[in-house]
């Protein structure tokens, strides 16, 4: 848990619903490091000509997904002048969107650096990637139907400040196993739909 930068208490006012035993509510940044990225002036050649390091968007993102390839890259010079602060991310990291198409998930299997509407994701030990690559998208709605709901905007802050409903690491792997199951069984039922309604074409 970080402690440079101490987060205000959790209030009963802000908890949306009760939780099992033994889960408890957190802040993101209590569970997790994260990164937002930065987007080099796309008026300025020189970052962008003959760019050799992957540089990620929004659009380059496949939700719930994989990323094999960005369609624009970054030169070195951007790399020093812009990202002189940031590491390249490494693969197998997850990513988020938090602005615009808010809550888009995908980890990545390249190395790319990413634009200041995504940020990148590193859980604390006992906190599972995979539980937060398939559950951080719905809580992270829950969010942000309050925050627009109170006319506020999505951003570094209140990402920071987000309630994450945390259940303990055992429970956290058998909810990640039991909801692979079932999306494994939606998949199956999706393919024999469309299977059906092309026999019905037919």
């Amino acid at each position: 848990i970080r402690k440079e930068k101490p987060l205000p208490p959790i209030t009963e006012d802000e908890i949306p619903f009760e939780l099992p035993e033994n889960w408890v509510w957190c802040r993101f940044q209590d569970i997790c490091n994260f990164n937002i990225g930065k987007t080099p002036a796309s008026k300025q050649a020189d970052y962008w000509s003959k760019g050799i390091y992957n540089w990620l968007s929004i659009s380059d993102m496949n939700h719930l997904g994989y990323i094999e390839r960005t369609t624009k890259k970054i030169t070195q010079k951007a790399v020093d002048e812009v990202f002189s602060t940031h590491e390249i991310v490494q693969p197998n990291t997850l990513l988020m969107s938090f602005k615009l198409t808010v809550g888009k998930v995908s980890i990545n299997k390249i190395p790319l650096y990413h634009n200041e509407a995504i940020i990148s994701i590193f859980p604390y030990q006992g906190i599972l990637q995979e539980f937060l690559f398939k559950l951080i998208t719905p809580i992270t709605e829950l969010s942000i139907s309050k925050k627009v709901l109170m006319g506020q905007t999505f951003n570094s802050k209140s990402l920071a400040t987000m309630l994450i409903p945390l259940p303990p690491e055992a429970e956290q792997k058998s909810i990640v196993g039991q909801l692979s199951a079932h999306l494994n069984k939606v998949d199956a039922l999706e393919s024999e739909i469309t299977q059906s309604e092309q026999h019905a074409q037919m």
